[in-house]
């Protein structure tokens, strides 16, 4: 009974040897390039899920999956909302030689994202979900999902209906802002009362009076600046007239004084 117990352990290792040895070559030859990338670089938040499935060599491992973080986290739990970007059904699968990467780590904002990336040496996919709690529910220490029911939460303008702000409402309706201040999005708004409302009107008049009281005061400078530079401009014209006038005569002067030299010295000489 012995002799065939060892006999049973002496096969067992030889097939383990053999397994170990078939690995290690299928593995020197087509994974060479997968491990040159070393998890070191990664953020410390992060774990990673590998799968390589080979077309004709599988390792008997193959069929385990490996990952670095297994534990359930907070995201499965209940009232927890995820927000997909891109096609998780797109990433492939199936047999072929594939590398596949599965990133997961906590954002600033308190949400857990995961980001799947998938290249099988033509095309290189990506798809991200990220996980929150859902709207009026919130984290609890210790306890997964967000079992922590908040206030109600409305939307802005409802507040503001309840608020008495009808006004903001009214306006908010004519600026086409109703689909924005609905949704989901975070906005802080400083609402007017409708009192403020109501006194816009005045203060638009006293406005349109200010500015037109302003205007007109321009207007009536730029008019009687244009009339200076008239006035200064017909003085101009009538010096010049002048001062031609006066070189005329001076001029005509000196000619009847040569003309009268010139009649008083031919009869001078007659004589």
């Amino acid at each position: 009974m012995k002799k065939w117990v060892t006999i049973a352990w002496v096969l067992l290792a030889l097939c383990a040897l053999l397994a170990q040895t078939d690995a290690r070559k299928g593995r020197h030859g087509r994974g060479r390039a997968l491990a040159d990338r070393s998890w070191r670089s990664r953020s410390r938040n992060y774990y990673h899920d590998i799968v390589l499935p080979w077309s004709q060599w599988k390792p008997w491992w193959s069929d385990w999956q490996w990952s670095r973080d297994s534990r359930a986290g907070w995201w499965t739990g209940p009232n927890v909302c995820d927000t997909k970007e891109g096609d998780l059904e797109a990433l492939p699968g199936g047999e072929g030689y594939m590398l596949k990467i599965k990133e997961c780590g906590s954002g600033e904002d308190g949400s857990y994202k995961c980001t799947y990336r998938a290249d099988d040496f033509q095309q290189k996919y990506t798809a991200t979900v990220t996980y929150r709690c859902c709207m009026g529910y919130a984290r609890q220490q210790g306890k997964p999902g967000c079992p922590l029911k908040v206030a109600e939460l409305k939307n802005l303008l409802d507040t503001a209906r309840d608020l008495g702000l009808s006004e903001f409402v009214s306006y908010a309706g004519k600026a086409k802002l109703e689909g924005a201040l609905t949704g989901q999005n975070n906005f802080t708004v400083f609402a007017p009362t409708d009192g403020a409302f109501q006194s816009i009107p005045t203060r638009l008049h006293i406005l349109y009076v200010i500015s037109l009281i302003v205007i007109i005061t321009i207007i009536i400078i730029i008019i009687i600046i244009i009339i200076i530079i008239i006035i200064i401009i017909i003085i101009i014209i009538i010096i010049i007239v002048i001062i031609i006038i006066i070189i005329i005569i001076i001029s005509s002067s000196s000619i009847t004084i040569t003309i009268s030299i010139i009649s008083i010295t031919s009869i001078t000489c007659i004589t």
